[in-house]
């Protein structure tokens, strides 16, 4: 199969190492194909890289994409020690914040928020865990719809209780930041997103059919 991981629920996969995702417009995998364009993120065998500042892959806001309960985000990364998103739908225009998934530098611990409403306000993050600089990691966000917790190579963070869905926000899934800010230095290899709360079983199979590339 073109698509190894956990099928169940799976609305969008990008690949970004693939040698057919190597030009600025592509769309990621079926059967949801999103359209995404990229500004100056360059392609490589192992993913994109994202020299902070500007570079950012946009993959619109198309109807999988507009999840408001149960939800898995899973992306490979390696970066530097920045504050940074990796993948997210947050604007904080008009408050149109749903879920973020990045780095904090403060700690070197990757982490994942929702918002009910889409204000900062409403923001709960989740526990955050380790993650290792400049080597490949595998980081998972998950909303059950009783508690978000996060996953870093295996290690799972502990479950902060939230029952309040996402908010339904108008702004595009984006790689490398969130809206004009919290620019990404390093490097993403793929991301994936579910709508649904994937199982500790579907994490581990997830991991270990990504893994060999990294």
């Amino acid at each position: 199969s073109a698509i190894p991981i956990t099928r169940n629920g799976l609305v969008f996969y990008l690949p970004l190492w693939r040698p057919d995702r190597t030009t600025d417009s592509f769309s990621s995998m079926p059967p949801n194909e999103a359209a995404c364009t990229v500004t100056d993120a360059t392609w490589s065998s192992t993913g994109r890289t994202f020299g902070g500042t500007d570079d950012e892959i946009l993959c619109g806001n198309g109807t999988p994409l507009q999840i408001t309960g149960a939800m898995t985000v899973m992306v490979w990364f390696k970066a530097a020690s920045v504050d940074a998103d990796l993948i997210s739908k947050w604007d904080g225009t008009g408050n149109q914040r749903a879920w973020e998934v990045g780095i904090r530098t403060a700690t070197d611990k990757f982490n994942g928020s929702v918002s009910p409403d889409g204000t900062l306000a409403a923001r709960v993050g989740a526990t955050a865990v380790a993650y290792t600089v400049d080597a490949w990691n595998c980081g998972f966000f998950v909303y059950d719809e009783t508690n978000i917790y996060v996953e870093v190579n295996g290690v799972k963070g502990a479950n902060v209780a939230y029952s309040s869905g996402i908010f339904n926000s108008t702004t595009q899934v984006r790689f490398g930041t969130f809206v004009a800010g919290g620019w990404l230095v390093g490097m993403v290899g793929e991301a994936a997103i579910w709508n649904k709360a994937l199982t500790a079983a579907e994490r581990a199979h997830t991991r270990s059919v990504t893994l060999w590339r990294y």
